[in-house]
């Protein structure tokens, strides 16, 4: 790894840190022409704790007690993101028809609590970034569906819906792989391409 680090060039550039929590962004940031993300997947993974060592390294923790500072600044995207601590989500009528089926059959109280947050946290992620776009600016999301206790959630589809009530318009959604869930039903992983109206 060494010898193809120093065999390849650099780009040159720069890069500048505006927030440390993507629901938020400085008043005077902007205007952005173009956002490439790849949001965290609703799959129960703890990103932070998953990065403690990199977090480390990058000096953004001094040690693992900066995981839970860093957790409740990160979209709520695993069960361990869950606390006392997250904000109240905003309900959103599509996400409820799914979170409602996971109230009844899901094995962890904090998946449906974890599903309505994510999506409550995303519309923000999606709001503040849209205020700070330039108009015709757009924004490319690489993001999965999820299951969770034998229920689908098509994540690409309600942050779609999310993005078009929040001033977005979808210009294209493409397939870019397909994924099997634990329980081997079909998963895809899809491109979002939105454009600020």
């Amino acid at each position: 790894m060494i010898s193809d680090l120093n065999s390849t060039p650099v780009a040159e550039g720069s890069a500048t840190n505006v927030s440390t929590d993507a629901r938020t962004l400085p008043e005077d940031f902007g205007p952005i022409e173009l956002v490439v993300t790849s949001p965290p997947y609703l799959n129960g993974t703890n990103y932070c704790r998953n990065t403690k060592l990199e977090l480390l390294l990058l000096s953004l923790i001094q040690n693992e007690d900066g995981l839970m500072d860093i957790r409740s600044r990160s979209v709520t995207a695993g069960i361990n993101n869950v606390s006392k601590r997250i904000r109240e989500p905003t309900l959103i009528p599509a996400v409820e028809e799914v979170a409602l089926k996971l109230d009844e059959c899901a094995y962890d109280v904090r998946i449906p609590k974890m599903v309505r947050a994510y999506f409550s946290d995303m519309q923000i992620v999606m709001g503040t970034t849209r205020s700070a776009m330039k108009p015709g600016g757009r924004m490319v999301l690489d993001i999965g569906d999820s299951r969770f206790a034998g229920v689908h959630i098509d994540v690409p589809t309600l942050l779609s819906r999310i993005a078009e009530d929040g001033g977005w318009e979808i210009e294209d959604v493409e397939v870019i792989r397909n994924r099997v869930s634990k329980d081997g039903n079909p998963l895809c992983q899809k491109l979002l391409r939105l454009c600020s109206r």
